[in-house]
């Protein structure tokens, strides 16, 4: 065989291969991908979504965009949780059906609907309906307005996007890093603890004047910081709470804004505390063991390695030993 003759043959299989790849291969690509976007229930930007209601047989929960975050305006006015809410935006967005059925809404649970969810973006709205489970529990039942027609989606679909309340709203209570504060005040009764950064040391200023330990102030800071809601309960008031006047008091500053929350009454289970921000309307319920652990005396954050005679600004110098050497090594 000739080099010319070889290098036809080559030339056929190569393009061969193309063919295989640009017309069977990707042409099955192409129509898995029609085929999925055919039976996407909504065809809609997730960051086009400025607007979600969600309605129950008990509530309609109603959350705008807020710049980048999310505000809950009904039934209560709460910041939202950006994390759970951009994620079940994303999750109606990619939601697809396994298949439609006929029948009756009402044997689906669609009539009225378990829940409905209605999701706004530039004047227009889809809205989904979400039914029963289906008899062997793998899917559950939905509908949308583009269609109205029932239909079967995965049952991990009703799971990401049915959210509750609770579920839907901000738990944290203050805003900002344990890192960015710059002072604190614990007040209980007529005493105050106050707290300070100078010269990136931790300082008591009152009642007494004496550098803090660091470690256990850094371990304060970043509860507090971090601490959320175990729930917001939504019939007791601030006295009923033991908000007024509050069992304790501990306020932050960051960026000379200052950030505070009082604390009441243990919860009726005896495992929660109340607490509310002065900033916020409804009452919280938070962890007990936090409580706790929050220090109400000058001793519980003193740098105990400074000398009682210099407190403030002395740190007690321990002679440096030397290294200590086995006989054998000397």
């Amino acid at each position: 065989m000739n080099i010319k003759k070889t290098l036809v043959l080559f030339a056929v299989l190569v393009a061969g291969i193309i063919y295989s790849y640009t017309v069977e291969y990707r042409g099955k690509q192409n129509k898995a991908r029609n085929e999925k976007t055919e039976n996407k229930i909504f065809s809609f930007d997730p960051a086009s979504i400025d607007k979600i209601s969600i309605t129950t047989d008990t509530k309609t929960t109603e959350i705008i965009r807020s710049g980048h975050d999310w505000k809950i305006t009904s039934p209560v006015t709460a910041t939202g949780d950006s994390d759970v809410i951009n994620q079940l935006i994303r999750t109606a967005a990619d939601g697809a059906i396994t298949r439609t059925v006929d029948g009756d809404p009402r044997d689906f649970g669609l009539e009225p609907p378990t829940m409905r969810m209605e999701f706004h973006h530039g004047g227009a709205v889809d809205t989904l309906f979400i039914g029963s489970p289906s008899p062997t529990g793998s899917s559950i039942y939905i509908r949308t307005n583009k269609t109205g027609r029932a239909a079967l989606i995965n049952a991990s679909f009703g799971s990401a996007i049915a959210k509750n309340l609770f579920q839907l709203r901000d738990k944290r209570l203050f805003r900002g890093m344990a890192d960015e504060v710059d002072k604190f005040e614990i007040t209980k009764s007529a005493f105050t603890l106050t707290v300070e950064k100078g010269k990136g040391q931790w300082n008591i200023t009152s009642p007494i004047k004496a550098m803090a330990d660091e470690r256990q102030t850094a371990l304060f800071l970043g509860r507090l910081m971090v601490v959320g809601a175990i729930a917001f309960p939504d019939t007791i008031g601030e006295k009923e709470a033991g908000l007024s006047p509050p069992r304790l008091a501990v306020a932050v500053w960051i960026k000379n804004a200052k950030q505070e929350i009082h604390f009441g009454n243990e919860s009726t289970d005896q495992l929660g505390i109340y607490a509310k921000m002065t900033s916020e309307k409804q009452v919280a319920e938070l962890p007990g063991v936090f409580f706790n652990d929050i220090p109400q005396t000058a001793d519980a954050l003193r740098d105990k390695n400074v000398s009682a005679g210099n407190e403030a600004d002395v740190r007690k110098k321990q002679p440096r030993q030397p290294p200590h050497h086995p006989p054998w090594q000397r």
